[in-house]
């Protein structure tokens, strides 16, 4: 133990100082990504606190909730836990990692909105529901169309559709940091080839040199990051709102704590991010 101890203690060290000399950086020339990550977290406390079950329930009638809608423990055990270790891979210039996390937060909303609306699924527990083969084989893309189904009930079969075409759009942008080679139409003109070995060709040979995250991981920032770290930015403003609107979409047909804070926390989001 001690021996492991000893080898594992200078890591250790490297990672904080990298940390905190990214954390200065980050101050002094973009401090916008940091602010991101707190409005992202900060909406993730105000929708747990928005979808808890209506005050008016019996005591019964909200645990009944809590047990029935996948929803819930996505939000507090995946979702949550998830989007506070994306201020630590910011730091450690962990960029890839902090665009896993975005991904498994707006897959795990997805999923939940997608086996709390299916019909066949409504009589289960959600415990019931993970090992439910329709859940446990769910992709974004594929499940689409029932998802499709569920946006137009609630907004209209245009606005539906755009906002099924921007969740699953976003959800391609994000996965291209995610896998080594991608492919992603996130402007909804060109298909753009992506991944992370392309990332990291693309900026060697535009800067010389690669991204820090293309050398070793931990790795502090330069001033040629930034524009990886701006990109990173504007994903974490567009998860906002997907995760807003598929937590409102959710609460439509629920008797829940605040659904007027949701909507219009969507409707603000949605005037800052515009979905289309």
């Amino acid at each position: 133990m001690e021996e492991v101890k000893r080898a594992l203690e200078p890591w250790i060290s490297y990672s904080r100082d990298v940390m905190i000399k990214n954390m200065e950086f980050l101050l002094k020339s973009y401090r916008d990504v940091i602010n991101s990550c707190y409005d992202l977290l900060n909406d993730v406390i105000n929708i747990e606190s928005w979808i808890m079950p209506s005050k008016n329930k019996s005591e019964g009638e909200r645990m009944n909730m809590f047990t029935k809608y996948l929803m819930y423990p996505m939000l507090v055990h995946v979702v949550y836990p998830n989007l506070n270790f994306l201020y630590i891979a910011i730091l450690l210039g962990a960029i890839p990692q902090a665009f896993y996390t975005l991904r498994t937060a707006l897959e795990a909303l997805v999923v939940a909105l997608y086996a709390d609306s299916k019909d066949e699924l409504k009589g289960l527990e959600w415990f019931e529901k993970i090992e439910h083969k329709s859940v446990r084989n769910a992709t974004v893309s594929g499940i689409k169309d029932h998802l499709l189904k569920i946006l137009t009930r609630v907004f209209g079969d245009k606005e539906g559709e755009e906002w099924l075409n921007y969740i699953l759009d976003l959800y391609q942008a994000i996965s291209a940091w995610v896998h080594p080679v991608a492919r992603i139409r996130f402007d909804k003109k060109e298909e753009i080839v992506a991944g992370i070995l392309r990332a990291i060709m693309i900026t060697t040979a535009e800067r010389g040199i690669p991204p820090v995250y293309g050398i070793v991981i931990p790795m502090e920032y330069n001033s040629e990051d930034l524009d990886d770290l701006k990109h990173l930015n504007e994903i974490i403003k567009h998860t906002r709102l997907a995760l807003t609107s598929i937590a409102y979409v959710w609460s439509i047909d629920k008797d829940i704590t605040d659904k007027e804070a949701l909507k219009k926390h969507l409707e603000e989001l949605s005037k800052a991010v515009p979905s289309s």
